[in-house]
């Protein structure tokens, strides 16, 4: 009995003593994320489809699995990568890194604007539709007190667009607001040539907005076969940034030439 006993004692300790089966570490899900970029990210000024973006992120220092990927579409200006989470975050890192300190970039007007004008921070632009099937781009600049959003968006050279009719078509819009309750006590101020600007109208209007008290400036201008509008809000029309940024906004504009 004695010897039966020692020799289960034995079995167990052995048993107990044999190491664990490893378990394979579990890899991270791979997640898909969608980025719309500027082409300058890449440094290169017109990159295709083919253009071998996981390459240039790594060579950015990002360290990506086998089997992540990072490919470009070029007509729409959206760079989609499959990774992990970290990676994924250190993309993110690197375009806000690239945003603060690049200045953006349209190609067909050759218009650039720095990070700031006039002491207003550009934001991140986005697409906009101006109409079934037809796009425009907006870009956001802002202080503690002023909003501005310049529009720039493609127009038929087969119609007659003016400057003017830019402006009013943004009345026009202030007034369809106003009727869906958006805006209240709506005010608008006629559209007039900018004398000292050549090529640019202007118009105006004040609305109450959750019960408080705005003010909008439009500038419009044609360049080309493009439309460059730009609204400025505020609550405090006395703001000095206001028309510094309309005069150097003009400049940028006035100055700009087409990349081919």
């Amino acid at each position: 009995m004695k010897n039966l006993v020692l020799t289960l004692l034995l079995i167990t300790t052995a048993a107990f003593a044999q190491p664990p089966t490893p378990v394979a570490p579990r890899k991270p899900k791979m997640i898909t994320k969608e980025y719309r970029i500027e082409r300058a990210l890449f440094g290169v000024p017109t990159p295709q489809d083919n253009f071998d973006c996981r390459a240039f992120l790594e060579q950015q220092g990002i360290e990506f699995p086998p089997e992540a990927s990072a490919t470009y579409l070029a007509e729409t200006g959206v760079l989609v990568v499959q990774a992990w989470q970290e990676h994924l975050d250190q993309v993110d890192a690197l375009i806000m890194a690239h945003r603060k300190s690049a200045q953006f970039s349209h190609m067909k007007t050759g218009i650039d604007f720095p990070n700031t004008i006039a002491g207003m921070t550009r934001g991140e632009e986005k697409p906009y539709e101006v109409s079934p099937g037809e796009s425009g781009i907006a870009i956001p600049f802002h202080n503690d007190e002023v909003e501005v959003t310049v529009f720039i968006r493609h127009i038929d050279p087969k119609k007659d667009v003016s400057a003017a009719m830019i402006v009013e078509e943004s009345l026009a819009a202030v007034k369809q607001l106003e009727a869906s309750g958006t805006y209240s006590n709506v005010k608008l101020f006629k559209t007039a040539d900018d004398r000292g600007t050549p090529g640019w109208s202007k118009g105006a209007f004040t609305a109450q907005a959750n019960q408080a008290f705005l003010m909008s400036l439009i500038y419009a201008t044609i360049r080309g076969d493009y439309a460059i509008k730009a609204r400025i809000t505020t609550a405090n029309p006395k703001n000095d940034s206001i028309q510094k940024f309309v005069a150097a906004f003009q400049k940028i504009v006035n100055d700009a030439k087409p990349k081919r």
